[in-house]
């Protein structure tokens, strides 16, 4: 293996850019790339173009990154499409420091193209909620959970869990459950829910790789109306 190198970089704004599509936003990091590396399109031996819920959100399922980059002067460079949950990106760079290390190419490009903000706003959480283990995690609604035993692990955050949540709750955020693994109790069904799905999936995919027997709750909290008033169980 050889030695390869980082020639430039190109990044677009963070932001929901609702009347923006991915391709715009893909072309531009491409284009500030490819002029801070100082070379033009036509050097490029290969592309790796990372994307997770594109065709979730648009139903481009098929060619994302061909699409997406149509109009860069890449078309007809061979261009490998990336989907790997929320490593696609990082995946598609390795992939391209690969190729070149090997000596399999002089010059790759890696992009990494995610837009989740959608007009409809359950499209997204849909997309979230697919980077679960749909096919080895149950997935119950409120009412189907409630005839389990076990105990309910509310991952939402700890503001919206003071406004109202289920009798005999265990509040950990998604985003704090590794850290705190070691809270929840032991030798127990766990039943996971959130707001709308998206979180209690991250959730449930997690607990089910550390081995826990675990309940994915796919329901929507707010439609039972238990987001407000006094804490309650489940009904």
């Amino acid at each position: 293996m050889r030695k390869a190198m980082i020639g430039g970089t190109g990044i677009t704004p963070f932001g929901k850019f609702i009347d923006t599509g991915l391709r715009p936003l893909a072309e531009r990091a491409v284009r500030d790339a490819l002029q801070d590396a100082a070379i033009e399109a036509d050097d490029v031996d290969m592309v790796f173009f990372g994307n997770a819920a594109g065709g979730l959100l648009t139903g481009q399922e098929c060619a994302r990154g061909q699409v997406a980059l149509r109009h860069t002067g890449l078309l007809g460079k061979p261009i490998v499409n990336v989907e790997n949950a929320c490593a696609s990106s990082s995946t598609a760079f390795h992939l391209a420091h690969m190729a070149v290390a090997s000596g399999r190419v002089e010059v790759a490009l890696a992009v990494g193209a995610e837009k989740m903000s959608n007009e409809d706003r359950a499209k997204p959480i849909k997309a979230l909620e697919a980077a679960a283990d749909l096919v080895s995690i149950p997935r119950l609604t409120f009412a189907e959970a409630a005839e389990l035993d076990g105990i309910v692990l509310d991952v939402r955050r700890a503001s919206e869990f003071s406004c109202g949540h289920l009798d005999g709750g265990i509040n950990i955020a998604h985003t704090r459950l590794i850290l705190r693994f070691d809270e929840l109790p032991t030798g127990t069904r766990v039943q996971v829910h959130c707001a709308t799905g998206a979180r209690a999936a991250c959730a449930a995919s997690y607990l089910a790789r550390r081995g826990v027997d675990v309940v994915f709750i796919d329901d929507n909290y707010a439609e039972h109306g238990l987001l407000a008033g006094p804490i309650q169980a489940i009904s």
